[in-house]
C-alpha cells in the first residue's frame, strides 16, 4: 500500500504543487505535510467507521469512582479515536477524556483506532485521506480557498462511495453512523 509520502504527493498532485521525497523541512511542500499529516489523518479516520480501522475492546474498569452520576468509570485504550458502540448496554454513557463514564459494571465496545501504519489502508481511505489533505494544502501551498472548497467537496463524495463499499464488506451501524448529508445522498 502507500507510504506516507506517496499519500502526501497524491495530495500535492491535486493541487498542482511539487511532489516531495521526504517529510521534513526541506521544502514548504515538506513541512506542511508533515505538520498536517497526523491531524489530518486522525480527523478522516473518526469521521466515518472505516473497517480497517475498528476495534473491539473490553474495558478496565478503574478503582477511582465519578463524583456523581455515574457509578463507574473505565480506561479507553491509548489508540481509540472513538468510541462508535457498546454492547449489552442499557444504561447511558459520555466521554470525559480518556474515560467512559457509565452505571454498567462490564464494558464492551466497538471503537475507530488510530492506524499510524499506512499499509493497513484501504485503497478507498487512501483517497479520501488525500483529498482532505489537499483541501488544507490547497490554502497552506496554493494559497487557493476555492480549490480548497473543491476538494472538500470531492472528499465528502469519496467518504460516501467508502460508505457504499464498506457496506458490502458487512455493514456498519447505519442509522447512528450516518451524517446528515450522507442521508440525503440516498
Amino acid at each position: 500500500m502507500a507510504s506516507k509520502v506517496q499519500i502526501c504527493n497524491l495530495a500535492l498532485s491535486k493541487i498542482g504543487a511539487s511532489n516531495i521525497i521526504a517529510l521534513d523541512n526541506e521544502t514548504k511542500e515538506g513541512r506542511q505535510c508533515s505538520y498536517l499529516f497526523d491531524l489530518m489523518r486522525d480527523a478522516v479516520l473518526t469521521s466515518y467507521p472505516w473497517n480497517f480501522a475498528l476495534k473491539r475492546a473490553e474495558l478496565a474498569q478503574l478503582s477511582e469512582v465519578p463524583d456523581f452520576e455515574f457509578y463507574y468509570q473505565y480506561q479507553l485504550p491509548s489508540d481509540c479515536l472513538r468510541v462508535v458502540d457498546i454492547y449489552d448496554s442499557g444504561s447511558d454513557y459520555v466521554i470525559e477524556g480518556d474515560r467512559l463514564l457509565t452505571d454498567d459494571d462490564e464494558v464492551n465496545i466497538k471503537y475507530i483506532a488510530r492506524i499510524a501504519d499506512t499499509t493497513l489502508y484501504h485503497p478507498n481511505f487512501i483517497e479520501a485521506f488525500s483529498l482532505r489533505l489537499a483541501a488544507d494544502l490547497a490554502v497552506a501551498i496554493a494559497n487557493d480557498k476555492s480549490l480548497k472548497a473543491t476538494l472538500l467537496q470531492e472528499y465528502r463524495l469519496a467518504v460516501f462511495e467508502a460508505y457504499k463499499l464498506n457496506a458490502i464488506e458487512g455493514k456498519p451501524d447505519e442509522e447512528k453512523e450516518q451524517t446528515s448529508w450522507q442521508q440525503a445522498g440516498r
